[in-house]
């Protein structure tokens, strides 16, 4: 099949812009040309190139951007795809028409959110835009789609995947100057309010007091974190590491992971790379977290709000090193069989060759 991918991304690396790169290099190794639609000077046309993918530097600023739908129709008049595959939100209309006018016979969108679309929206993806394909990334946000009147053959769901490997540990505490008695629980993650960051602060005030927590990225919020963390005096058992091109050796480094997200997570990339290496989680009952953590077998699900559960369940673990062996084992193997890039690469082309079989 010859495959396009557009990936308007925000110059970010993101969980998007790595499941774009993965998913083609996962479906070039089953012997499809694959290409990438992303702007100049992305992170995506970095790691694209890199990778020695095909990339074009087309993309839309904005979603009603009309004033890229002729690049996009140029493109298309010269070359031919099985498959147009749209990633993000910017990218599910200009695109997709350009591709409907210059007759690509299939335009596919994946689905990273979970938010119901009502209406108009609705019918524009689905009738007026004539997409032939929805992939949800859990199902989660299948269910959203459905809650908004999609009609379910039109949804697939496929699972985010990570790789399946260990990351070499880094020394921690030796870098950070913490005691080996430490126990470190983190946070990898933007800073944001949908994030939980300051759910997990609430927490670190109560928790015993040989945590430490590590905080690894950069983000809106940053500054309000720090300034809460010195009010309440927990500066000694919190840390900010900034953004760290080595995030997958930093959750290597940890004891416990905590994903204490507010709003619906789609399909976190970040609990599956922690998964991956064998890491004891708590989360909250956000969108797909139910999807990827048991509870009580692969990690701990708490609900969003609730400071005294997530304190309850940081201690338990804290104090329970078999317990977090148990449960690190247990999301490994999770991970191993349902999460992985193999998966996530086999799983799309059987919907890309369903479409082109119709």
């Amino acid at each position: 099949m010859k495959i396009l991918h557009v990936a308007s991304s925000l110059f970010d690396k993101g969980g998007i812009e790595k499941s774009v790169i993965s998913l083609s290099i996962g479906l070039r190794e089953r012997g499809h040309d694959v290409s990438i639609a992303a702007p100049q000077g992305s992170w995506i046309q970095e790691q694209a190139q890199t990778e020695n993918i095909d990339i074009l530097p087309i993309a839309v600023r904005r979603q009603y951007d009309f004033s890229r739908a002729v690049p996009f129709s140029r493109l298309f008049s010269q070359h031919r795809y099985d498959i147009v595959n749209t990633h993000f939100s910017p990218d599910y209309i200009v695109p997709a028409l350009a591709a409907r006018l210059s007759g690509q016979p299939h335009w596919v969108m994946t689905r990273y959110h979970v938010k119901p679309w009502r209406g108009t929206k609705r019918w524009l993806y689905e009738k007026g835009l004539g997409y032939s394909k929805i992939i949800a990334v859990s199902h989660a946000v299948r269910n959203a789609l459905l809650e908004g009147g999609m009609a379910g053959e039109f949804v697939d769901v496929v699972y985010g995947g990570v790789p399946s490997q260990l990351q070499p540990k880094i020394a921690l505490r030796t870098e950070l100057g913490l005691s080996s008695a430490c126990i470190l629980v983190g946070i990898v993650s933007r800073i944001a309010p949908e994030k939980g960051h300051r759910l997990l602060l609430e927490a670190m005030r109560h928790v015993d007091q040989n945590i430490v927590c590590l905080i690894v990225g950069e983000g809106a919020d940053l500054l309000k974190m720090q300034q809460f963390v010195r009010e309440n005096g927990i500066e000694e058992r919190v840390r900010f590491l900034g953004w760290r091109t080595d995030s997958g050796a930093v959750i290597a480094g940890l004891d416990i992971v905590v994903q204490p997200s507010l709003w619906e997570e789609a399909c976190s990339l970040s609990i599956m790379e922690a998964m991956a290496l064998g890491k004891p989680l708590i989360v909250t009952k956000s969108g797909g977290n139910q999807e990827l953590v048991e509870h009580e077998h692969s990690g701990l699900v708490v609900s969003k709000t609730n400071i005294g559960e997530l304190v309850e369940s940081i201690n338990l673990l804290a104090r329970d090193s078999d317990l977090r062996c148990c449960y690190g084992d247990a999301a490994r193997l999770r991970q191993q069989q349902f999460f992985t890039l193999e998966a996530m690469s086999e799983d799309t082309e059987r919907i890309y060759q369903q479409l082109l079989a119709q």
